[in-house]
């Protein structure tokens, strides 16, 4: 049980870390003078509820983390025109959220199971 739950905060806190990212980078443009910065807001929001979900359903959090992470990558690995240049952005954007997604999906599968 100390595993599942120290894999469950060690998720938490990753999401936890996108969702400060995000609100920074959207009121410090906001607060530059350019209100474009609200658009980080609404994907701030989105992660915010999916840590309060990912912690009751870990399982289909990291599911849905794991998918995220592979359509949040497509796009970088098909728009670059030479081989080596598409792993920077997939590291950057796909991999934090395939650990994430990852450890959620291995806190669900060691959480005991009981009898209905």
């Amino acid at each position: 049980m100390k595993l599942v739950k120290g894999l469950k905060i060690v998720a938490e806190i990753l999401l936890g870390l996108l969702v400060a990212f995000l609100l920074m980078m959207g009121i410090g443009e906001m607060i530059g003078g350019d209100f474009s910065g609200i658009g980080h807001l609404l994907p701030a929001a989105v992660f915010g509820l999916l840590m309060w979900f990912a912690w009751k359903y870990p399982l289909y959090a990291g599911i849905g983390l794991v998918l995220l992470s592979i359509v949040n990558s497509i796009p970088y690995v098909v728009a670059m025109n030479r081989s080596q240049d598409w792993y920077v952005p997939v590291l950057i954007m796909g991999v934090p959220l395939l650990f994430t997604g990852l450890l959620l999906l291995l806190a669900a599968w060691k959480t005991p199971r009981t009898a209905v």
